[in-house]
C-alpha cells in the first residue's frame, strides 16, 4: 500500500472498477488497465497527474489503499503490451 505518491516514481492501480468520486466522464478510468504510471505532478499526497495522462490532476482519494509503488527495468514497457 502507498502512503503518498511521489513525483518521479511508478505506481500501479490495483483495483478493477472505477470508485465513488471518481471523474464521472471517466476520464480517471484510464488506471483500470492497472499498468505502470510515472507520477509526474502531486499535491497533498494523493492528488496526482501520471506521464500516460493530460495534465489533469485528479484526487485519488477513494481507493488509495490500492495503488502500489512499481519498480521497473527500462524494458517494461514490453513486458505489459504482451
Amino acid at each position: 500500500m502507498v502512503k503518498k505518491f511521489e513525483k518521479g516514481k511508478y505506481y500501479r492501480y490495483t483495483g478493477k472498477e472505477r470508485l465513488l468520486g471518481w471523474n464521472s466522464d471517466g476520464l480517471m478510468d484510464y488506471v483500470l488497465d492497472n499498468k505502470p504510471r510515472k507520477c509526474f505532478k502531486v499535491s497533498f499526497g494523493t492528488d496526482a497527474t501520471f506521464l500516460e495522462n493530460d495534465d489533469n490532476m485528479w484526487t485519488w482519494n477513494n481507493g488509495f489503499d490500492l495503488w502500489e509503488e512499481c519498480f521497473i527495468n527500462t524494458d517494461w514497457k514490453k513486458e505489459f503490451q504482451r
